[in-house]
């Protein structure tokens, strides 16, 4: 009975990575571009976002049998969020630069002969806090043959 959201979304993100490795730690460092857009057809509400993500990281062998990895993200120069809405000119909104975007994420991989166990742990959004929907949000089982 309710009405259903009628929206069109789009993201593109592209990105470029250096790795350095060394005595088999792997420090890695990039940036990149993503614009996204959401548009509301029902109450013609347009939403786009230009953001330009700074990416550091290292990942270091503790022991043979584990892995530990931490990495930062920090959207710099740009970071534009444009809001137009045509039913209500007086709510368009512009914000630059955008809300805190800083994300941190850690992991871990434990390896047992042919399986691998990976999981992470990362903060969730602008909120810069964690807690225990975030611990091994993403898990992976790797099983080589």
């Amino acid at each position: 009975t309710g009405d259903k959201a009628d929206v069109d979304f789009m993201a593109i993100s592209v990105k470029v990575v250096e790795t350095i490795k060394k005595d088999g730690n792997h420090f890695f460092y990039g940036a990149g571009l993503a614009t996204a857009s959401l548009k509301e057809k029902k109450n013609d509400i347009k939403t786009s976002t230009l953001n330009m993500p700074l990416i550091i990281g290292l990942e270091a062998p503790a022991t043979s049998w584990l892995t530990l990895r931490a990495s930062v993200t920090q959207d710099v120069l740009l970071s534009n969020e444009k809001t137009d809405d045509a039913s209500n000119p007086a709510a368009d909104t512009e914000v630059n630069p955008g809300l805190n975007t800083t994300t941190y994420a850690a992991g871990a991989s434990l390896v047992f002969n042919k399986v691998s166990i990976d999981g992470t742990l990362t903060n969730a959004g602008t909120t810069q806090d964690i807690n225990a929907t975030d611990l091994l949000g993403t898990v992976g089982l790797t099983y080589n043959f």
